[in-house]
């Protein structure tokens, strides 16, 4: 059973790049909805005892919430720069 959780936690972080990719290309929706998912999955695993469900909720858990960052910076990033472009066309 260890040897199933470790190779579990290995393939998660093999695959973290492309589930974060994944996640980003998600709706903001859809992430809201997963993140209360993994949540709920968390801790029901963490009231009932079973630490290694918990560690791998978990994982998904943070791995969804770094994906509502990266898409929350995003769009910050896109509200500055057209900022940028109505300054710049109003200067010009």
């Amino acid at each position: 059973m260890k040897n199933k959780f470790i190779e579990t936690l290995k393939f998660i972080e093999d695959k973290r790049t492309e589930n974060l990719q994944k996640l980003i290309n998600l709706s903001n929706d859809k992430l809201d909805d997963l993140k209360k998912y993994y949540y709920d999955w968390f801790k029901g695993a963490e009231e009932s005892g079973y630490k290694e469900s918990t560690i791998v909720n978990l994982k998904h858990y943070n791995l969804i919430e770094e994906a509502i960052k990266i898409k929350q910076w995003n769009d910050e990033q896109k509200k500055i720069n057209r900022r940028k472009k109505i300054i710049i066309s109003h200067v010009f």
